[in-house]
């Protein structure tokens, strides 16, 4: 079971009405694959900002060496994939969903039945 956070948008109607969930856990696929991660979900600014940081550990590894940009860019990921559900919490508040409540449900479609049930 995981903790989701939900999000709605007040006053809207249709496909916009349905709530939004975000797991509040570790996101694998963020820690693998942190710009294809941001590319899927949208998150153009921590793209751009992972781009920023690959390229200067790129450059910087000349200087600090293989291995250390190797490591350095393997904790940024670990960082990524931590802050991953901060960072789509992040973007719909930014669209204009509040924070609506959380639940404990095992899919994140149950998630959003939950809260529809109990609404």
């Amino acid at each position: 079971m995981t903790l989701y956070s939900l999000f709605t948008r007040n006053g809207a109607d249709g496909p916009d009405a349905a709530p939004q969930a975000v797991a509040e856990r570790f996101s694998w696929f963020a820690f693998l694959l942190p710009p294809v991660y941001a590319l899927v979900h949208r998150l153009w600014l921590a793209f751009l900002g992972l781009v920023v940081v690959i390229l200067a550990l790129g450059f910087a590894g000349r200087w600090l060496g293989g291995d250390a940009a190797f490591w350095l860019y393997g904790l940024m990921a670990l960082w990524f994939g931590f802050e991953a559900p901060a960072f789509r919490a992040r973007k719909l508040h930014r669209q204009g969903y509040l924070h609506a409540g959380d639940t404990i449900a095992a899919a994140e479609d149950l998630a959003r039945i939950d809260y529809l049930k109990n609404r």
